[in-house]
């Protein structure tokens, strides 16, 4: 399920580190067990690797 247009404006405001550069610029949101997480994908060649976080977490900013 792609992230809409608002939430991932209001989202992209926090995510300032550089290392996003290497992810795609819209994350999707998977339920896992009942809880919502981000997952960033990778955008090197080749790679189909995917970076899962919880929002939930006391770190989930």
């Amino acid at each position: 399920m792609p992230v809409s247009n608002i939430e991932s404006e209001w989202l992209k405001q926090e995510w300032s580190s550089p290392i996003y550069a290497f992810f795609a610029q819209e994350p999707t949101i998977e339920y896992v067990t009942g809880w919502r997480s981000h997952v960033f994908w990778c955008t090197a060649k080749g790679c189909k690797k995917g970076v899962r976080w919880f929002l939930d977490k006391s770190d989930a900013r």
